[in-house]
């Protein structure tokens, strides 16, 4: 077989495993992924393998076989961690590791792998996704019940939000930081957070976010 017949035949198999994962099938399409990948790999063909990976590994991820997943994202990341070119590709993989890590409660690594994020978005100088490696972080930060780092990095998400106009990111902020403060029970605090995040989310039209919000607030405000 020609390096091009393996080209045609892996290729291939990205557009079956792409179809299987689009209709639901995320056994078919993992095994359809992991072939292309196979076939890059005895091609040496390190990128295009790391690309294979990244989709099979949101297939084990989609099925909870989450040691896979996990497994394999850190292969698909290491494969691409040194070409400038795929910076955003790079993130993309960081971020869901991370959100993984965090689901398997493995929270140092889901840290370290949003802060690589955001260190990559940050040299591609776009904010808003900056701003969500922030959240992300905070999130790590609120599980871990670690208030005061949740906290800081809330508010450089909100922040960022603001400069850039995101209104729904700011909201989500907002209520982001009323509840490390619930917690915390800084009744007053939560309450200031949870309404300026009502006000937003009303003018969004967010119902069912304001919903939610309404009923945190009638809650803080019964147990005052």
């Amino acid at each position: 077989m020609t390096d091009q017949d393996q080209i045609n035949a892996a290729k291939e198999f990205n557009a079956l495993g792409r179809e299987a994962a689009g209709a639901g099938d995320y056994e078919k399409g993992a095994d359809s992924f992991e072939k292309a990948a196979k076939i890059y790999e005895s091609m040496g063909d390190r990128i295009n393998r790391g690309f294979q990976l990244f989709s099979l590994a949101n297939c084990y991820a989609t099925l909870t076989r989450s040691d896979q997943a996990l497994d394999t994202y850190r292969e698909s990341y290491a494969l691409i961690k040194d070409n400038d070119k795929l910076l955003e590709y790079q993130a993309m993989i960081l971020n869901n590791l991370g959100h993984l890590c965090v689901s398997m409660k493995n929270y140092d690594e889901g840290r370290n792998s949003f802060e690589k994020a955001l260190g990559i978005f940050e040299t591609m100088k776009d904010e808003k996704a900056q701003a969500f490696q922030y959240q992300n972080i905070g999130s790590v930060y609120r599980d871990q019940r670690e208030s005061k780092n949740a906290l800081e990095a809330y508010s450089q998400s909100i922040a960022i939000f603001e400069k850039v106009g995101h209104k729904l990111g700011e909201a989500d902020q907002c209520t982001n930081i009323a509840y490390i403060y619930s917690v915390d029970r800084n009744t007053a605090e939560a309450l200031a957070w949870y309404k300026k995040a009502y006000e937003i989310y009303v003018d969004l039209d967010e119902k069912y976010k304001s919903d939610l919000t309404k009923t945190n607030i009638e809650q803080l405000e019964k147990a005052m």
